[in-house]
């Protein structure tokens, strides 16, 4: 028999003994349990007092002593079902400790070419038609001192046309000239230019941000958070109002 089965519905390993025991011997005496489980009497005497709580036991008196029997073994299902109805009661409860914990943020970091690639290929399969993503500071279009990524970056408006995907987007100002040339012709794209020069941009979709360094190595650290996101989206409208 697979005790573990009794144990996870709760029962010690020392209450099995003696629940089967008592299936096993019928009525009986506490001497005789103690002889058949070699249980002390002191955990005897408990292992009894948790079975007859739990509806798994019930003593009489014969000659002003006490003989113990298990009760039918489907009332395990019994206890089982209680249980349930007990959890039943405090699952609320639970739901709003849940409901009230901080949003936990999950960081990633991509390295080069190949890191930058695999970001643009999930935008790609997680966004369908009619989604939206946003970019501050943008100016890895038009930008020929860095051809591959340039060409990634086309070859993905590409793409994201073929699948309607839209995309509002804040470009860097100092490109604009190549930057117009680039974006010539692509449908679903909004677009406005600023003054700030930066070395970096954000994109902003779903639950993500990315954050894209030109450093030595282009890097791109991206945040899952809910928060985060809707922060971003928030700060690109207030940009895009100016």
């Amino acid at each position: 028999m697979n005790q573990k089965i009794l144990e996870d519905i709760g029962m010690s390993k020392n209450e099995i003994k003696v629940y089967l025991a008592l299936l096993k011997l019928g009525k009986v005496t506490s001497g005789k349990l103690i002889s058949e489980t070699n249980i002390q009497v002191s955990a005897l005497y408990y292992c009894l007092e948790n079975l007859i709580k739990k509806g798994l036991a019930t003593y009489s008196l014969i000659a002003n002593k006490k003989h113990f029997q298990a009760t039918s073994p489907e009332q395990l299902i019994e206890l089982i079902d209680n249980k349930k109805k007990e959890l039943k009661k405090i699952l609320p409860e639970l739901k709003e400790l849940q409901s009230k914990t901080e949003e936990r943020i999950e960081t990633n970091i991509y390295e080069g070419y190949k890191g930058v690639k695999g970001i643009y290929d999930k935008i790609l399969r997680e966004l369908k038609k009619g989604d939206i993503y946003y970019v501050i500071g943008a100016r890895q279009i038009g930008d020929e001192t860095n051809k591959p990524l340039n060409d990634l970056i086309i070859n993905f408006h590409n793409q994201r046309e073929k699948k309607g995907i839209k995309v509002k987007i804040i470009f860097n100002k100092d490109l604009k000239e190549g930057i117009l040339k680039s974006i010539k012709g692509f449908k679903n794209i909004d677009y406005k230019f600023t003054d700030s020069k930066t070395n970096s941009y954000i994109l902003v979709y779903k639950n993500k941000v990315i954050n894209f360094l030109y450093t030595e190595k282009l890097l791109a650290i991206e945040i899952i958070s809910e928060d985060v996101s809707n922060s971003y989206k928030q700060f690109f409208n207030e940009i895009w109002k100016d």
